[in-house]
C-alpha cells in the first residue's frame, strides 16, 4: 500500500549527516532478531510485490533464482526504511515501460530521489516554524 509520500514525511527518519542520499535512507541499523525478522518480511514482500507485477519475467525462475533475487534484496536493502523501499518499488513499477525485473540499482535511485524529497520537505518544515516563532 502506498501512502504517499506527503503522508509519511514526519514520520520518516533519515540522517541529515550522511554523506549522499544513499547513505541518509539507511537508517534501520542494529535491530533485534525479531525485528530484523520483520524487516526481512518486509523486504519480502516488495519482491513478492515485484514478482507479481513482472509475473511474465519470473514464472518461469526457478526457485533457486527467486532465492537469490530475494537474498540479494535483503543484503541490499537492510538497512532502508521499510516505508521509502515500497514508496520507490511502486515508483518505479509506475514508471517502468520497459517491463523488465528492476536491478537493485535502479530502486536505490528511486531511494535517492525519495530521500531528496524528505529532506527538503524537512527544510522547508523547519523554516516554516522558525519563522512562525
Amino acid at each position: 500500500m502506498s501512502y504517499g509520500l506527503s503522508t509519511a514525511v514526519n514520520e520518516i527518519k533519515i540522517s541529515p549527516f550522511a554523506r549522499d542520499h544513499w547513505d541518509a535512507a539507511q537508517t534501520v541499523r542494529n535491530l533485534s532478531p525479531e525485528n530484523q525478522a520483520k524487516q526481512n518480511a518486509l523486504i519480502r514482500a516488495e519482491v513478492k510485490v515485484l514478482r507479481t507485477a513482472y509475473m511474465v519475467q519470473t514464472k518461469n525462475m526457478s526457485n533457486d533464482d527467486l532465492a537469490a533475487i530475494e537474498k540479494l534484496w535483503k543484503e541490499t536493502f537492510a538497512c532502508v526504511d521499510p516505508f521509502i523501499l515500497h514508496e520507490a518499488v511502486m515508483r518505479f513499477i509506475k514508471k517502468d515501460r520497459k517491463g523488465f525485473f528492476p536491478a537493485p540499482g535502479l530502486i536505490i535511485g528511486y531511494i535517492e530521489e525519495i530521500v531528496s524529497e524528505i529532506k527538503w520537505r524537512q527544510i522547508e518544515l523547519l523554516e516554516r516554524q522558525r519563522m512562525e516563532q
